[in-house]
């Protein structure tokens, strides 16, 4: 076994793996989209805080932590039936104070499921698509930069043509 091959099988891994992480975010971003154009728009009312764990983290928030993760309760309306949306993650620093008019987006088929904050995640996905579609061109690219033979197509002997000649 040569020892490019190694780094080149797991650079071929690799560059799928973050093709395939491009694919996924892709798919959301798509959905993101999907649900923008078509979702129906409700002012609500921050009513209050509720502790939640930061975006990202797998700890549970009700441990006792210097730093508490908060997300606001919502109250929108729709159709005269009052509903509750709190985001799935919260934020140390808030945005929103008790209080503040919210702009939410729902699905008039279940607002209470399918509410979120107007551009919530806006940039992250997008940023993760093209992070990840960037470090697989990237991988791609040194893998066809640094294939083997390379040398011998650019007029440059081998090593066995230099000995026998």
């Amino acid at each position: 076994m040569q020892w490019f091959r190694f780094p080149r099988l797991m650079g071929l891994i690799a560059c799928v793996y973050l093709a395939a992480m491009a694919g996924v975010f892709g798919l959301l971003m798509s959905k993101d989209v999907h649900f923008s154009s078509s979702a129906q728009i409700a002012q609500g009312t921050v009513i209050g805080m509720v502790r939640k764990p930061p975006a990202g983290s797998a700890r549970n928030s009700d441990q006792n932590y210097k730093l508490q993760a908060y997300a606001p309760k919502i109250r929108f309306t729709v159709d005269g039936k009052t509903y509750d949306y709190v985001p799935s993650h919260g934020h140390y620093r808030q945005r929103y104070p008790v209080g503040d008019k919210v702009t939410l987006l729902y699905d008039p088929a279940d607002p209470q499921e399918s509410a979120r904050i107007e551009g919530e995640g806006r940039l992250t996905t997008p940023l993760l698509l093209a992070g990840f579609a960037l470090l697989s061109l990237a991988v791609a690219v040194l893998l066809v930069a640094t294939r083997p033979g390379r040398e011998r197509r650019h007029g440059r002997r081998s090593r066995r043509g230099a000995d026998s000649a």
